[in-house]
């Protein structure tokens, strides 16, 4: 099931993603792609974690950072996890040292709930990662 949905400057196209599908039991999954006219602005993950419930993460092209487009995309995102996967709750987890991504989540309706160390491949040390939640999912973001 593939479908495309338009914000004010962006297109987003659905896919299904088999692999992951796979890996996680058959649960919904699926990457938003986030299109400015041809050109790739970024993409936002959405898997379910129970029938209710999704897990999303996203990330943006670094010239397409600082500019908004991840707040309207994951905005747009929120209202499809409502409306068409039927989600009750949303989470997503951010670097505590990503400022921007902090303040993307907390602009479209997320909420801190916890903090922990998680080992970070990259930086090759743990680092502090805040977990978000979105309960309040029939209001717009």
């Amino acid at each position: 099931m593939s479908h495309i949905l338009t914000t004010d400057r962006l297109i987003l196209s659905y896919e299904p993603d088999i692999e992951t599908l796979d890996w996680i039991g058959g649960g919904r999954c699926g990457v938003y792609y986030l299109w400015l006219g041809s050109t790739s602005a970024g993409a936002i993950s959405m898997t379910s974690t129970s029938s209710a419930c999704g897990e999303i993460g996203y990330e943006m092209e670094p010239e397409y950072r600082g500019l908004g487009y991840a707040t309207e995309a994951l905005a747009a995102v929120v209202g499809i996890a409502n409306q068409f996967h039927r989600f009750t709750l949303l989470s997503a987890r951010a670097y505590a040292g990503n400022t921007a991504s902090r303040r993307v989540l907390e602009k479209t309706g997320f909420t801190p709930v916890s903090s922990k160390l998680e080992w970070c491949d990259l930086a090759s040390e743990p680092v502090s990662i805040i977990k978000y939640r979105r309960v309040d999912m029939a209001s717009p973001p």
